[in-house]
């Protein structure tokens, strides 16, 4: 959904609030005609900002992008943080059905968000508004969540989010995740949904009980989100912290049976506008290479190696930094693995040694030829 915004100027609702100056006959001529900013002492209702919006008598409404269906107040928020004070509406937009008049939506959609901000200033409320529509798509088979409570997360100086609670399950498997709406100098962004808890308690057969190929073994995990303090930037990595228990595939090797481990923590960076997992943060560093400290790696389909931007001893500080020991074996070429008992990185010293152990450089038999 591209992403557009507008700076609207309601005028003529502030007139109606506030009364209207008469124009000053003895004005020059000459002087440029700007419509005077007028303040008021309390913030604009909801009704009144979706109002200005969106014309309640045409969907879509005159400033609602033309693609949006059926906007509505999905809720609106006073925040005030630090030295800003703001109210916020938000508003949600169906998606168009398809061509054929379909209406069924699939779970992973939701409705498309949009959001007007007036932001405190010296003076008072100015009813000058900020719209951007199109900011996220946020929800499950078509709609987005009912929302009782949405806190705040400080992430910077410069930069907080809205925790936006979400819920979904299916085949006994339930999960809850918070998506995070940024907000840093004026804009709305969407920074990606972080993963918190799941459980199987739906489909599945006593703790620690052995699997028997019809269910599998009871987990429950739990997680909240702290702020990486010694991150500096205006979005600093997240780390979820987890307890509970979680499934993983048995030791036995047996790919139908799954064993249950503890829960572990996971890290959330701030990488391509979005907050991603370290698995999906590597993924995309792998396809997006930049230069790095002498090591090298492959991509995730090992089919190409590239610079690193980190050496092996800055992986196993961020390892250690988060509560885990890092696992390290070192190669007969030189290069050295590094694993957290989830995921490994393997470094080389020279792009020879890296490209010389990826699958295409291995010669093929020639009896196969």
């Amino acid at each position: 959904m591209k992403k557009k915004c507008c700076y609207l100027a309601i005028v003529l609702l502030a007139l109606v609030l506030m009364g209207c100056d008469k124009a000053n006959p003895s004005q020059s001529a000459t002087q440029p005609k700007f419509p005077k900013r007028i303040f008021t002492p309390e913030h604009l209702s909801a009704e009144t900002i979706y109002n200005a919006i969106v014309d309640p008598t045409t969907i879509p409404g005159k400033h609602i992008a033309e693609s949006h269906f059926h906007p509505t107040i999905w809720f609106s928020k006073e925040i005030v943080i630090g030295d800003k004070s703001l109210f916020v509406v938000f508003i949600s937009n169906e998606k168009p059905v398809g061509m054929s008049g379909d209406t069924n939506k699939g779970h992973a959609e939701g409705e498309v968000i949009d959001v007007v901000t007036q932001e405190k200033e010296a003076d008072g409320w100015p009813t000058d508004l900020d719209y951007q529509g199109g900011v996220a798509e946020i929800g499950t088979w078509g709609k987005a969540p009912i929302i009782s409570d949405a806190p705040i997360i400080e992430l910077s100086s410069s930069a907080f989010a809205i925790r936006i609670p979400m819920k979904w399950g299916g085949q006994g498997v339930h999960s809850n995740s918070e998506h995070l709406l940024g907000y840093e100098n004026k804009k709305w962004r969407d920074l990606g949904n972080i993963e918190l808890g799941a459980n199987n308690q739906g489909f599945c057969k006593g703790d620690a009980r052995p699997n028997t190929g019809e269910t599998d073994p009871c987990f429950s995990y739990t997680g909240v989100i702290a702020v990486d303090k010694e991150d500096k930037s205006s979005y600093p990595a997240l780390k979820v912290v987890r307890k509970g228990t979680t499934l993983k595939q048995s030791s036995t090797g047996d790919e139908d049976k799954q064993e249950i481990v503890p829960a572990t923590s996971e890290v959330y960076r701030y990488v391509s506008n979005k907050y991603l997992s370290s698995e999906d943060a590597a993924e995309y560093e792998s396809q997006h290479p930049v230069g790095g400290k002498g090591w090298y790696i492959a991509d995730v389909n090992f089919t190409k190696c590239f610079e690193s931007k980190n050496s092996p001893a800055d992986k196993i500080r961020m390892i250690q930094d988060y509560g885990t020991s890092a696992i390290t074996k070192d190669l007969p070429n030189g290069g050295v693995e590094v694993g957290d008992n989830s995921t490994y990185w393997t470094y080389f010293k020279t792009l020879e040694a890296c490209t010389a152990s990826l699958p295409r450089s291995k010669p093929v038999p020639s009896k196969y030829e």
